[in-house]
């Protein structure tokens, strides 16, 4: 009776350390599709939810465009026009709006880049975050959007992040979905992906800007 009991003891606890080691790994398989990334393209639509008012914005949408190891530029359209752009390199952040015709860039890339950080592969995601399995209920109650079958992560930064609390990843299967970044108030971002391309080829100009002619320049 003993000798059975202490084996279901010792069952259950190897049960729970392989519970605790295997935990990890499954993210870090779900997201090998984008471990050596070189290139990335989709469409995306991007959702803001207020905490205080719980209402949510018109949403906006856009193509993203990434190139390893740091390199983005979002073109987000209105009307099917080109309404503003963000560009993220090594050095700068510059973002061009063209109905108030201004171009305003400040030195290095700041935290814009980890908002898309899984693009990085998860070695890079771990020097930030610690990264866990989220609850798919309490993320709906929450205000993330999550589709039935999906999963989601929840990402914490291990050393503060300007406008970010934490980042959520929503997985279909091996592919992110969406990216719901929650600011520190609460505030949810959350940018769903369409027509997704894995190292497309793209030109380097196309993450190079120019100043359009007329637009101001401002620092900031």
């Amino acid at each position: 009776m003993m000798r059975t009991l202490f084996l279901c003891i010792a069952m259950i606890l190897f049960a729970g350390i392989l519970g605790a080691q295997t935990a990890p790994a499954q993210s870090d398989e779900l997201l090998l599709n984008y471990e050596s990334l070189k290139t990335f393209k989709a469409d995306f639509t991007q959702v803001f939810t207020s905490k205080l008012t719980k209402k949510t914005a018109d949403p906006e949408i856009g193509t993203i465009q990434y190139k390893a190891p740091a390199f983005m530029r979002f073109d987000y359209t209105k009307a099917g026009k080109l309404d503003r752009q963000t560009f993220i390199t090594e050095k700068e952040l510059a973002f061009i709006n063209f109905e108030k015709k201004t171009v305003m860039t400040k030195k290095g890339q700041g935290d814009y880049g980890d908002y898309l950080v899984f693009l990085k592969g998860v070695a890079e995601i771990k020097k930030k975050f610690t990264i866990k399995k989220g609850d798919v209920a309490v993320s709906r109650k929450a205000g993330i959007k999550i589709e039935e079958g999906q999963s989601i992560f929840k990402l914490t930064p291990t050393a503060k992040i300007s406008n970010l609390r934490y980042l959520f990843l929503i997985m279909k299967g091996k592919e992110v979905a969406s990216v719901a970044v929650v600011d520190e108030i609460g505030n949810i971002n959350q940018l769903f992906f369409t027509t997704v391309q894995y190292d497309p080829k793209l030109e380097p100009s196309v993450f190079t800007y120019t100043v359009p002619i007329g637009f101001e320049v401002s620092n900031i």
